[in-house]
């Protein structure tokens, strides 16, 4: 059963933009698969792309502790928290960043992730209920 937006229970208990900043995160994870698919991940430019990519997607995440931190709290098993702290390294870290763990990121950490996303979204209950 899919549950729309405005009544699903996280806009009721969260910040309303906080389904929507999840949706956000699955388009850019969908982004992310079409792109790890069809580039060479040793051509430089697919690696700074790369790195944008897996920025938007932390910047989703970033969004949400920005305005509702306990939803990252509540559920961990979302592994957001990670996501945004790796978003913090490519985004900041710029002598660190290893683009074989960004694209590894893109290629196996954001689907599974996302795949815990959209059974979230789409459950309409919530998990400790």
């Amino acid at each position: 059963m899919t549950t729309s937006q405005d009544d699903h229970w996280i806009t009721r208990q969260y910040s309303p933009r906080v389904y929507q900043w999840l949706e956000d995160f699955l388009r850019h994870a969908e982004t992310a698969a079409r792109f790890v698919q069809r580039e060479d991940r040793e051509h430089e430019t697919a690696q700074l792309a790369a790195r944008m990519i897996f920025i938007d997607c932390g910047e989703t995440v970033y969004r949400i502790d920005r305005a509702n931190p306990e939803f990252l709290m509540d559920f961990p098993e979302l592994e957001l928290r990670d996501v945004y702290a790796m978003r913090n390294i490519s985004a900041h870290g710029y002598n660190i960043v290893n683009y074989d763990v960004i694209w590894d990121a893109l290629e196996n950490d954001i689907p599974r992730i996302a795949a815990k996303i959209r059974a979230f979204l789409n459950s309409g209950i919530r998990p400790d209920c």
